[in-house]
């Protein structure tokens, strides 16, 4: 975590190097999507951490600033602001990035302090505005920006379609490198816009979104909060297809004997529901992934 925690300021002070006095917040309408989320996030976990705090629940505390700073801002703020740190969104955009950047760290810095004061301290001497120590700096405050709910869903959106197609390319034996081609069936109207930096964190080559389930792309598909995704799998390689089939007749093995359980009437009628219950959704289950793994063969190479 410590790693961590240096290797994103070391990514912030390249943006923010010229910063001489302490970034101010710029106004919400020149703010990117992910530096209004990130400032979202902030105030929600700083609430989170004074509460646990006044509580002595430390540990509360910490975790609730381990997983701000570990998940939103490191995996997904830095990979979402990039566009706008660097430029492709204009100007504006760009100068507003930078600050929210500077801003937010300099006060994950204030807030990991007390937990961890020696690689904090020393981080907040890099900071080209820090003036004296960080010890004796006062504990941050709220953005005081207002809440945007439908803004936080939307990242949460986000954020389960990517790990949907990175599950599904770990299914298909995808190797690291190679990006793959995945589609998207929309449930709601309008579709979902679905920002470049997404497409790039998920290893995609491109991401196509379409309004029928019909019209996906070959391959295994996955719920997830925005529709139905596929992942399009003919990159997988010959040994990963022997796998895979081997794999198919274990699973189509596991699911003729809890069906023939299930099928049994001594079974359902003497065992307890809850039991019964969970051998119906043991069966489920398996037939879910025997149907991914159909679609994956029927996908892979010939």
């Amino acid at each position: 975590f410590a790693t961590k925690v240096w290797n994103a300021t070391r990514f912030a002070l390249r943006h923010t190097a010229d910063l001489n006095t302490p970034p101010g917040l710029p106004p919400a309408e020149g703010m990117d999507e992910a530096s209004r989320w990130i400032l979202a996030r902030y105030d929600a976990t700083l609430a989170s951490a004074n509460d646990a705090l006044d509580g002595y629940r430390f540990y509360e505390a910490a975790d609730a600033l381990y997983h701000f700073v570990w998940g939103d801002f490191c995996d997904w703020y830095l990979e979402a602001s990039k566009p706008a740190l660097n430029g492709q969104e204009g100007p504006e955009a760009q100068n507003a990035a930078r600050a929210v950047l500077g801003w937010v760290l300099e006060r994950i810095l204030a807030l990991l302090h007390p937990f961890m004061p020696f690689i904090t301290e020393e981080l907040w001497h890099h900071l080209p505005w820090s003036k004296g120590d960080l010890i004796a700096a006062p504990w941050p405050g709220p953005s005081s920006r207002p809440a945007d709910p439908a803004l936080v869903q939307y990242f949460l959106d986000l954020q389960d379609l990517t790990q949907r197609i990175r599950n599904l390319r770990i299914q298909a034996g995808a190797k690291p490198g190679v990006r793959l081609r995945a589609s998207l069936a929309s449930s709601g109207q309008p579709a979902p816009a679905i920002p470049g930096w997404l497409v790039r964190m998920a290893g995609l080559a491109e991401l196509q979104v379409v309004t029928r389930e019909e019209d996906l792309l070959p391959g295994p598909r996955e719920a997830c909060r925005l529709g139905t995704v596929s992942v399009e799998t003919g990159a997988v390689d010959p040994a990963e297809q022997q796998r895979q089939e081997k794999e198919l007749v274990r699973v189509e093995a596991e699911l003729a004997r809890v069906e023939e359980k299930l099928g049994n009437t001594a079974f359902t009628s003497r065992a307890p529901q809850e039991v019964v219950a969970k051998q119906a959704a043991i069966a489920d289950e398996l037939r879910t992934k025997a149907e991914r793994i159909k679609a994956m063969l029927a996908n892979g190479p010939k």
